[in-house]
């Protein structure tokens, strides 16, 4: 499988442009070979790319010479291998851009993040609807829901190195759902969580993960995971008008203030 050939010595994103590059050299495409106009004068893939991010500066759309690699990946045989690769040259940089939100420090994450971010693009090739517009990025949203597929199932299984384990039956609480709804109420309300600061909650609230731990799991030192699980925590608590902070415990008291005009409302 070309993820894992890619990801058993380095992540995967940092080895495909010199693959590209080579690829490049022994590659030329016609002139108006991909959509009427694209490219507009016979080239090879990295030129490609240069015209695709030149052209989409002027305000063109990139969606009908995409709709033409797209169709060659589907075309079976070495050829449809190579456009495939050549389909990962050209989103490169949109596929690094995600690698890089989610400041992965060990190399085995980063292995995995990049490892599945390639699969979700590649495995959104074949399936992916033409016609409608932002092929490009939609390619990339399957990578990235690759990657929190791939980092949910992770996190369901965690590394020894971590030193700790979630609690082994949430039961019929289900905090982990109870979460993702509370999140989506926030969010709903206009103030949406950021997901570092949630997912600090979800390790040192609910599984009891050391604070020193999660911050290095997501990448940040103590004082940034300090205060990013505190704006996000402030923003939960602003949304269901909990009044007290945070006990020396580590835990929240959880007292909410009456609704404004109900009189009869006593503490929780």
């Amino acid at each position: 499988m070309i993820v894992e050939a890619f990801a058993a010595e380095a992540p995967i994103l940092g080895r495909i442009d010199h693959a590209f590059e080579q690829l490049s050299a022994q590659m030329t495409i016609p002139a108006g070979s991909l959509a009427p106009g694209w490219p507009h004068r016979e080239t090879q893939p990295l030129d490609l790319r240069a015209e695709l991010v030149a052209r989409q500066g002027m305000d063109e759309s990139i969606d009908p010479p995409w709709e033409g690699v797209v169709r060659r990946t589907r075309a079976g045989g070495r050829e449809a291998k190579a456009w495939r690769l050549v389909a990962l040259g050209l989103a490169l940089h949109g596929l690094n851009h995600i690698e890089g939100r989610y400041r992965a420090q060990k190399m085995t994450e980063r292995r995995d993040i990049s490892a599945d971010l390639v699969e979700g693009f590649l495995s959104g090739l074949p399936r992916l609807t033409l016609g409608r517009p932002h092929v490009e990025g939609r390619l990339l949203e399957a990578g990235r829901r690759q990657v929190k597929r791939g980092r949910s199932s992770r996190y369901r299984e965690i590394p020894a190195e971590f030193g700790w384990r979630p609690s082994p039956d949430p039961g019929l609480h289900g905090w982990g759902f109870a979460l993702e709804q509370i999140a989506a109420e926030v969010a709903a309300a206009g103030r949406p969580l950021d997901p570092i600061g949630l997912e600090l909650i979800t390790r040192t609230v609910l599984y009891g993960q050391p604070l020193p731990q999660a911050a290095q799991a997501v990448g940040l030192g103590m004082d940034a995971a300090y205060k990013r699980r505190e704006r996000a925590e402030e923003r939960i608590a602003a949304a269901y008008h909990i009044t007290e902070r945070r006990r020396a415990s580590g835990r929240l008291k959880t007292r909410s203030r009456p609704a404004p005009g109900d009189a009869t409302a006593g503490p929780a």
